[in-house]
């Protein structure tokens, strides 16, 4: 991450009227985070005074008049999730030129590689992190300033947990700011044991891991272990719907006038509450664009017994 940075940093001083660096990589790998650290390094922002952010639907919408200085250096990140076409690109592309200072650049980023065809620079490329570096990022968010020496048993817990994370950039962002607040032995264990079970309870109701359910916007993951009032007995379970913005504050209700309760990950983690049938899970990233995750929870009657199988083929195997 460092490296790309610092080739993304050195890509905005160079390049023709209008450079085009596309920024590729799957889902939730850290490349809005990576764009977000650089439109805030104080270089970039003394470089280019008007910094912009659209998505790929915008583009066809922007009042270019109005928007843009026409004598002002801009710095353009574009988001999009899917394909455009190259009339649109050129389009969007030459209005820029013509609305903007010399030396503006555009930042895409996207999942789709295609998009890499409208780069005016070698794109950049983001993969997923090694186990290695997976598990050192997790010792950094977790420990905070606290040395992992200095407290062995949460060491080994955390190991376990970056394993059954399986590289999930989501999970280790929630849940290493819910064990940074308590160094205890006790939460940590509660933690793994309740991912342990929820890992395997979605293998059963869903035939994946609750990892790879989180990378889908609008995927459902059980979670009803995390509820004081299901370990009572209560004969439904919660299933938690994710959606990603990147704006702050909002958490306007996806149900009209109806305004849920909201609620934190350390609130259900520790489990101090008992759940209300419906809320709002929210989560902010500590990191720029700072990412603002709800999730949308509600209270499912089961359709029948739910038995989670000790037998499992290799693919579905937990790392336990």
């Amino acid at each position: 991450m460092v490296a790309q940075l610092r080739t993304l940093t050195e890509a905005m001083f160079r390049g023709p009227a209008i450079t085009v660096l596309p920024i590729i990589g799957g889902c939730r790998v850290g490349k809005k985070t990576l764009v977000g650290n650089i439109c805030s390094d104080d270089r970039i922002r003394s470089c280019y005074p008007s910094i912009f952010h659209f998505s790929g639907d915008e583009i066809q919408r922007i009042d270019y008049e109005e928007k843009f200085c026409r004598h002002v250096r801009t710095l353009v990140t574009v988001e999009f999730a899917s394909d455009v076409a190259d009339e649109e690109w050129l389009e969007f592309q030459s209005l820029l030129v013509a609305s903007t200072g010399r030396g503006s650049k555009v930042i895409i980023i996207s999942r789709l590689e295609k998009l890499a065809r409208f780069g005016t620079v070698s794109p950049v490329r983001i993969g997923s992190l090694s186990r290695e570096e997976y598990r050192y990022l997790f010792k950094v968010l977790a420990f905070g300033s606290a040395d992992p020496a200095d407290h062995p048993r949460l060491a080994l817990l955390g190991r376990e947990l970056a394993t059954v994370f399986r590289g999930s950039h989501v999970m280790l962002n929630v849940y290493a700011s819910v064990l940074r607040s308590s160094l205890s032995v006790r939460l940590w264990t509660r933690v793994l044991d309740l991912f342990r079970a929820m890992a395997r309870r979605n293998l059963a109701v869903f035939g994946e891991h609750p990892t790879t359910l989180l990378e889908r916007d609008g995927s459902a993951v059980d979670i009803t272990g995390f509820s004081l009032s299901s370990l009572s007995g209560a004969s439904f379970r919660l299933v938690l719907l994710t959606t990603t913005t990147a704006a702050k504050g909002g958490g306007a209700s996806d149900d009209g006038a109806v305004v849920l309760p909201t609620m934190s990950f350390g609130d259900i983690i520790a489990g101090a509450e008992i759940l209300p049938d419906r809320f709002r899970l929210v989560w902010e990233s500590r990191l720029p664009p700072y990412t603002v995750i709800y999730a949308n929870c509600a209270a499912e009657k089961p359709q029948g017994p739910v038995s989670v199988s000790p037998r499992r083929n290799k693919r579905q195997k937990l790392c336990m």
